[in-house]
């Protein structure tokens, strides 16, 4: 399995590039459309993206209002339906922040690991960023909530 936003082997900061393989059981019904995986069904899929854009953190986690960057991340999916093991690492390197509910930006450097046992992050550096004070009535004490001062 091969999928590419496009031909463009070399990327840019627009384009996403993933690569593939494995396989993935799936019963297809065409009328009406219908895509479904089945229970206890082996499955052994791996991606990889060398350009894969931060903007993925802002799906994947609704409480960043945005993300700059590039983050290099490879996948690895295997054992049986409805519950496989899932594997994940992505590298955030001078990776631009901005939570939500703060609106405090951060640099966020480092490693993400996801595996079936806990997700860690042993090599994740977090800078804040100067602020820009959109705001200028809120004091900087009132910006750090429990979720700046996790990261500190």
């Amino acid at each position: 399995m091969r999928s590419r936003a496009s031909a463009d082997e070399k990327g840019s900061a627009e384009l996403n590039t993933i690569t593939g393989e494995g396989s993935v059981p799936l019963l297809l019904n065409y009328f009406p459309l219908k895509a479904e995986v089945p229970r206890n069904q082996r499955i052994n899929a791996q991606f990889r993206s060398n350009n894969l854009s931060a903007q993925v953190l802002e799906f994947a986690l609704p409480f960043f209002a945005s993300a700059e960057g590039q983050v290099p991340t490879t996948l690895r999916i295997e054992g049986r339906t409805p519950s496989p093991d899932i594997y994940l690492t992505s590298s955030l390197r001078n990776t631009k922040i901005r939570v939500a509910p703060t609106e405090v930006a951060y640099t966020l450097n480092g490693e993400v690991v996801i595996t079936p046992r806990q997700p860690r992050a042993p090599r994740l550096a977090a800078a804040r960023q100067p602020q820009r004070h959109r705001h200028p009535q809120r004091t900087a004490q009132a910006q750090k909530p429990a979720a700046r001062r996790a990261l500190d």
